[in-house]
């Protein structure tokens, strides 16, 4: 209808057809097929379809593809700017400017290894200390100036920070023209809020869901940004007793010995909810005891045990729910956590351009 109304007309020698879900499908193909549409990926293709510059990676054999493209495209470009007479200050700018600026569009939303960086490191390494003599270490050349660096990007760091332009979406306010914002918030409160829709996963991440560990998906890349943050004063926030319920049960201990249970990988899916009820009658939290029947009653008989005991102390996260009578429920809110986050000074350190500037700016 489209082509129709407009003359437009559709070029389908540059046209290719995907599967969303990564399967093939053999009908389809035969249909593209007959319309002259002959390029087709699914996760068995050898190469990732790239749509607006971004590959669509739908298996590891399409990203170890794209690995040996972005690694060739730096070590191509290092090798060219090696025939010219540079100093090691202008090795260093050619790679921040020239060079590494490659590959940052990919790396806004594609997760890679540490085995990529690793190689990426070494092509870099190569190129800007040459033989020189004596050797120092990556890191020192990744040292802000001003420390004795040489100002040089680190790839991993700034991956990080290039996260920020979608962590500002998820937990800044609205943009009413902004076309991504919609979607990471649904995506984010569809599989990542444990059936809340909040986006306290993003500070929680026991809260995540299996698929945020998966290679290919985007939002390791935010996770990891988010984790890069000093989060400890979480205990600080003030949150009402229905978000404090979802929250998992290690957010509100203060201190536990090394080897407690909590402290082991099985246990960190446990909430709160299932150890802390709140007690309507006099309107604050209290400890699950039998007659409430908890999910896991050995482990809450355990916990309450230890609490008394002062085995195990409570942070001051649930303190003033316990201590609070004529409280209400009230609504799961994340809002307390996000501007906590978002008004703190590392929240603007972290920035990119910030970043960068803190790297080469000389006193």
């Amino acid at each position: 209808m489209l082509g129709y109304d407009t003359n437009a007309k559709v070029n389908i020698h540059k046209t290719e057809a995907f599967s969303l879900d990564g399967r093939p499908y053999p009908e389809s193909i035969d249909v593209f097929s007959t319309q002259g549409i002959t390029k087709w990926h699914d996760h068995s293709s050898p190469s990732p379809l790239r749509y607006l510059g971004f590959p669509l990676i739908q298996s590891l054999t399409q990203r170890r593809y794209l690995e040996g493209q972005l690694l060739q495209t730096v070590q191509s470009q290092c090798d060219i700017f090696s025939q010219r007479q540079l100093s090691i200050r202008g090795r260093v700018t050619i790679v921040n400017s020239l060079i590494l600026s490659k590959i940052w569009y990919v790396l806004r939303l594609v997760h890679l290894p540490k085995d990529f960086f690793k190689k990426l490191r070494s092509i870099v390494y190569q190129f800007v200390w040459r033989n020189c003599k004596p050797t120092i270490k990556y890191a020192q050349l990744c040292s802000p100036i001003q420390s004795g660096g040489l100002g040089l990007l680190d790839p991993m760091i700034q991956q990080r920070n290039l996260q920020i332009r979608w962590i500002e979406q998820l937990l800044g306010d609205p943009l009413p023209h902004s076309c991504s914002q919609p979607f990471l918030l649904d995506h984010m409160r569809r599989f990542h809020s444990a059936g809340s829709g909040s986006r306290l996963a993003m500070f929680f991440p026991s809260l995540r869901a299996p698929i945020a560990a998966h290679s290919t998906n985007f939002m390791v890349n935010i996770f990891a940004a988010m984790e890069s943050f000093d989060l400890e004063d979480l205990q600080s926030v003030s949150c009402n007793a229905a978000t404090l319920l979802v929250l998992p049960l290690s957010s509100v201990l203060a201190l536990t010995p090394e080897d407690y249970w909590t402290t082991k990988s099985r246990y960190s899916k446990l909430k709160v909810s299932q150890f802390f009820t709140f007690d309507r009658s006099f309107g604050c939290f209290r400890p699950q005891v039998s007659i409430d029947r908890p999910t896991t009653p050995r482990l809450a008989a355990q916990l309450l045990q230890d609490i008394q005991n002062r085995t195990v102390k409570l942070n001051n996260l649930i303190w003033p729910l316990i201590l609070q009578q004529n409280q209400s429920v009230g609504d799961i809110d994340d809002t307390p956590f996000v501007e906590l986050l978002t008004s703190s000074p590392q929240w603007i350190a972290y920035k990119p351009k910030i970043f960068r500037l803190s790297l080469i700016e000389v006193f």
